[in-house]
């Protein structure tokens, strides 16, 4: 089950996994998809989550967690049930669903959780207003809502 787009996915075991997914975590989504080559429903979702990775252009990071081999991860993050995906944003579960769902449902999730060019300007809009700078703040509002 390889990607053809690796800068935005990987297969991901117990040596790689804090890195892969909690420290990069902190930057950007990591969509963590618990699968086992058994797995029917398995086969179906992880070629529409690639697609998902590469059509959103590293705006999240999928890591691919074989379950028979990585039982240790499996364990550690309650996998029950297969496919589970869990979303980490900043270290930590933030999101997740089980079994395999329609693309529009996949896509609603993570849209809640990636950062719009608009956050990072209300951001800056809130810490000018912290300065006391108010028109700086009201132009950076401005310029996020267009």
């Amino acid at each position: 089950m390889s990607d053809p787009h690796p800068s935005n996915s990987s297969d991901v075991g117990q040596g790689d996994f804090d890195h892969l997914v909690l420290q990069q975590s902190r930057t950007r989504p990591v969509v963590a998809d618990f699968w086992a080559a058994w797995c029917g429903p398995c086969k179906t979702l992880m070629p529409l989550l690639a697609r998902l990775a590469h059509d959103y252009q590293g705006k999240f990071f999928l890591a691919k967690i074989d379950t028979d081999k990585e039982q240790a991860l499996a364990t550690r993050y309650g996998i029950r049930s297969l496919p589970t995906v869990k979303v980490f944003k900043d270290g930590r579960v933030v999101d997740e669903f089980m079994g395999a769902q329609p693309e529009h449902a996949i896509r609603a999730m993570l849209d809640r959780h990636i950062l719009r060019p608009s956050d990072a300007l209300i951001g800056e809009a809130m810490a000018a207003q912290g300065r006391g700078d108010a028109s700086e703040a009201e132009a950076l509002l401005t310029r996020a809502i267009e």
